[in-house]
Parts: C-alpha cells; sequence; structure tokens
C-alpha cells in the first residue's frame, strides 16, 4: 500500500448529509408510501433522536467531534420527513436556518401508494407486471403506474440545489480542484476520519426520503457500493476534483 493511498484529503468545500427519514408503520409493513402523508411511528422518532445526536456530535470541536458549521437544514415538505427533521433541529446548537422544500419528497408511486408489493400483485397484476419489464429495460425513464419515474425525481431534487440557503452547495460543480486527480475511496475514508480536516467546514443537512435520496446521489455521479440507508441513517457527502464522493455512511440507529 503506497502512503498516497491513506494520506488523507483536505475537503474544505461543504459536505451535504443526506438523512433518510425515521421509520414508518408503513415501513415496518413494507407497504409502498410514495407522497402519501405518513407520520413517524414510536420507533422512527427514537431513530430520529439518535440521528440529530449524531450530527449534534459532528458540530463539537473536541477529539470526537468535527466541529462542522451547519448551515441550514432542509426537509421533504412530507410529514414523515419534517418531523424527522424537527427532532434532529432540536439537537443542534447553535440552530441552522430550517426550512422545508417539496423537490425533495419522494417518488410518486402512483396506484401502488398504501400496499405492499404482493397486495399490488394481487390488485394490479397486469400494471405491475408491465412495469416491471419495462423498468428492467429502462429503469431510468420508467414512471410507476401514474407515478414518477426515477429521471422526474432527478430532475425536482436536483433543482433544489438552486435556492439562496444552499448557494455553497449549488456552486460546488465550479470549485477549484484541491487535488491533482479524484481522490480513491480509501483517500476519502481517511479524510473523514481525520478530524483536523473539518474544522470551520460548512455543511448543510437535507432530510428526505430513501428512494429519493439514492436517486440523487446516483445523479451526482457518488458510489455508494450499493449500501442499503436505513431509516434515520445518514449519507455524508463530500466534494474534490470536480466530482462528489461518499466519505461516510452513518448507521445512526
Amino acid at each position: 500500500m503506497r502512503d498516497e493511498d491513506t494520506k488523507p484529503v483536505n475537503m474544505r468545500p461543504p459536505i451535504l448529509i443526506a438523512v433518510r427519514h425515521g421509520e414508518t408503520n408503513h415501513n415496518a409493513a413494507r407497504k409502498f408510501q410514495g407522497q402519501l402523508d405518513i407520520p413517524l411511528n414510536d420507533r422512527g422518532r427514537q431513530q430520529a433522536a439518535s440521528a440529530g445526536q449524531y450530527l449534534a456530535g459532528l458540530a463539537r470541536q473536541d477529539a470526537h467531534g468535527r466541529g462542522l458549521l451547519y448551515t441550514g437544514l432542509l426537509t421533504s415538505d412530507l410529514v414523515r420527513a419534517s418531523e424527522t427533521a424537527q427532532i434532529i433541529y432540536s439537537h443542534l446548537n447553535p440552530k441552522p436556518q430550517l426550512g422545508a422544500d417539496p423537490r425533495l419528497r419522494e417518488i410518486d408511486v402512483g396506484i401502488l401508494a398504501d400496499r405492499t408489493f404482493d397486495e399490488n400483485m394481487e390488485k394490479h397484476p397486469a400494471l405491475v407486471e408491465a412495469y416491471l419489464k419495462d423498468y428492467d429495460t429502462n429503469p431510468n425513464e420508467t414512471p410507476y403506474p401514474e407515478g414518477e419515474s426515477r429521471n422526474d425525481v432527478a430532475k425536482r431534487i436536483l433543482s433544489a440545489f438552486d435556492r439562496p440557503i444552499r448557494h455553497q452547495l449549488g456552486a460546488l460543480s465550479k470549485v477549484t480542484k484541491t487535488i491533482s486527480s479524484p481522490p480513491s475511496p480509501l483517500q476519502m475514508s481517511a479524510a473523514w476520519n481525520n478530524i483536523e480536516n473539518w474544522r470551520g467546514t460548512e455543511a448543510e443537512i437535507w432530510v428526505s426520503h430513501g428512494a429519493a435520496l439514492g436517486i440523487l446521489l446516483q445523479a451526482l455521479g457518488v458510489e455508494t457500493e450499493a449500501q442499503h440507508l436505513g431509516n434515520a441513517h445518514c449519507w455524508i457527502i463530500g466534494h474534490s476534483a470536480g466530482k462528489f464522493f461518499l466519505l461516510h455512511h452513518a448507521k445512526t440507529s
């Protein structure tokens, strides 16, 4: 192993922390939610509190924190996300600017909402089979029956970078390169684990949904190594050498 493979990369541009909402009863029952307004259950509220404590810890400037400066906390306007965001917000000090944006909503699953996969196969067998066949051929452009496609979600969620509260994140593609070549996953991990890299680094938290955040990272070209984002887990996204990277997958609950 070469020394440069483990040398931390200085990540001074702002970072994005993508948080999935806490658990709902629909999650527990494995029902499609889409854009239904489903509240957290008790476990989901506990998960959100754990995420809030973790994120508060990242703002501490001590041996266990990183001294991040949260510039904003943006949430999907669906209640399961906004409730998660409010719980996280209660743990943060100083308080970042809090806002809701419907562009961070979950993918619209159309007529499949409020049922499990098996229930949908029983109620809409022809529609589900046609959807699965088309999705297998063209996953990004195939919409759910009477719902959205992955490309639809990518377009709307990427447009959320345009608001003034997120001007620095929106300008990341124009950041001057800090290294001569893209860092390796090992370098990125080393960068995140070196606490001194992060003191004073600005970060924005986005609270959204599992499918929507997976689509966002795909659109940004971020490799997640097929890691599932569990309820109230966090993907910490950095930027260097003109690219976005997964710095850390925080399993907070």
